[in-house]
């Protein structure tokens, strides 16, 4: 019988995401508001985290050469399948 596997789903914070990029706080801020990182998730309260399988999604897209048009559609895809994984 088939048995689907959990996989671990980390969330890093906020510096550490930037720190990935070698951003600066307020350039990787910009970034999430043009569309090119995704997005944080609320973990209650004022605090917020980003999925870090995600952030190394996009990391991959850049590293490969994607446009920024890629990119931005590869943020919505992922924003998308966050609907899914409840």
């Amino acid at each position: 019988m088939y048995e689907q596997q959990i996989q671990p789903l980390n969330v890093i914070r906020m510096l550490e995401a930037a720190k990935r990029f070698g951003l600066a706080k307020s350039s990787f801020y910009d970034r999430v508001s043009q569309g090119l990182i995704t997005p944080p998730i609320s973990l209650g309260g004022r605090a917020k985290a980003y999925v870090e399988s995600e952030i190394d999604t996009v990391l991959k897209a850049m590293i490969s050469g994607k446009t920024e048009s890629e990119i931005k559609t590869l943020v919505l895809d992922l924003v998308q399948q966050r609907q899914n994984l409840a």
